[in-house]
């Protein structure tokens, strides 16, 4: 079937405990599974680690569990991929850049 995994644009990451990450109507909920790839300067966030969404408002989510206060300076770019969800299974997209 279609994949239903959701890409949204990153346009900031806070140095911080958790890590706030700024994505303008990322539409994720409190518990998605995210991945995140193409970060300039954070790149430590640039992993095939799933990292789970918390604190979300419309624009923003938190990292949860995830202290990027020794982490690079976010520079620019970046993508957070919610993970596709199939019937009760979860479905990760690696993505090789």
């Amino acid at each position: 079937g279609a994949s239903t995994a959701v890409e949204k644009v990153i346009s900031g990451a806070t140095a911080a405990d958790p890590c706030v990450i700024t994505a303008t109507g990322h539409g994720f909920s409190n518990g998605d599974k995210v991945s995140i790839r193409g970060v300039v300067g954070m790149t430590q966030l640039n992993v095939e680690t799933a990292f789970v969404v918390a604190g979300k408002t419309t624009n923003d989510f938190q990292l949860t569990g995830i202290d990027s206060t020794g982490y690079g300076a976010y520079g620019s770019g970046g993508v957070a991929t919610k993970a596709a969800t199939g019937a009760g299974n979860i479905v990760v997209d690696a993505q090789a850049n």
